[in-house]
This record gives C-alpha cells, structure tokens and sequence, in this order.
C-alpha cells in the first residue's frame, strides 16, 4: 500500500512535460510485470493440463492391461473348470496359473478409477476364481462369461470416453 502512495505522491508532483517523459517507463514497468503475471499463470494452467494428461495416459494403460489379464483369467479358469472335469482334480501350475491371473487383475482393478469397472471386476474374478477352482455345474460358464461381458463392455466404454477427452 506504501508504493500506492508514493506513486500517487510522485505523479502529483509532475508537471505534464516530466509526465509524458515518464510514461514510457512507466508503461515499460507496467507491461513487464503484467506479462511476468501472465507466463506464470500460463506455466501453472500448462502443468494442471500436462498432470491431467499424464493422469488420462496412466489410466489409459492400465485399463488396456487389465483388459489383457481379465481375458487371460477368464482362459485359466475355463482350462481349470475342464481339467477338474476331466480329472478329477485341478494340478498345481493349473491352481498357480489361475491365482497369479486372479492376483494380476486385482492389482490393476485398484487402480482404476471409475466405481463401476471396479465392482464389475470384483464380481468376475470372484466368479472366475470360484468357476476354476470349487464349480461342477456348466451353466456357472454362461454366469462367467456374462459376468465377463458385463465388465468388458464397461471398461471399453471407458476407454473410449477417455479418448474423446481428447
């Protein structure tokens, strides 16, 4: 508030011939801090954007891998469903190969950040999990593989609006 006042005191004093002479300067000291103003706003606006974009990329990858390891859960299991079937019993690389799959995707669904992707994949890893592991009946498959549907159909649905924010 001093410099106020002292700028005002400054002015006043001048005569018009002292003003003109001055304004350039003043001008000059004027436009230098509004555009020193203007960049930093600028840099904050452009690191909000560059966060958001690097936030939508993230997201981006993560659902195209979890994608990949939900369809490759979804193949563990029905392999696993039909060696039971087939056998009796279910072999250790089999049950391995079916929790590694089941621990891969619930390691990327956490990190997905739309509520219904998460709980449409909860449902089906728990499905596929239970399907691969303790079912006896064929129509659990048809409930899997809608679950899967379900889940699937929601995740592209995301991935494509996060294209179009584009």
């Amino acid at each position: 508030m001093w410099l106020d006042g002292a700028v005002i005191d400054l002015l006043a004093g001048m005569t018009w011939v002292q003003f003109k002479e001055t304004w350039p300067v003043i001008t000059l000291l004027f436009g230098g801090a509004t555009g020193y103003l203007a960049d930093g706003l600028r840099d904050r606006r452009g690191a909000k954007d560059r966060r958001s974009e690097a936030r939508r990329e993230m997201q981006r990858a993560t659902l195209y891998a979890l994608q990949d390891v939900t369809q490759k859960l979804l193949s563990i299991a029905q392999d696993a469903f039909y060696e039971r079937e087939a056998t009796g019993d279910l072999s250790n690389d089999r049950q391995q190969a079916l929790y590694e799959a089941h621990v891969a995707v619930e390691a990327l669904r956490v990190r997905v950040t739309d509520d219904q992707v998460r709980s449409l994949m909860e449902d089906f890893t728990g499905r596929a999990y239970d399907f691969g592991t303790v079912s006896t009946d064929d129509e659990d498959q048809t409930r899997l593989v809608e679950k899967f549907d379900l889940a699937n159909g929601r995740l592209g649905e995301v991935l494509r609006s996060l294209y179009e924010e584009i």
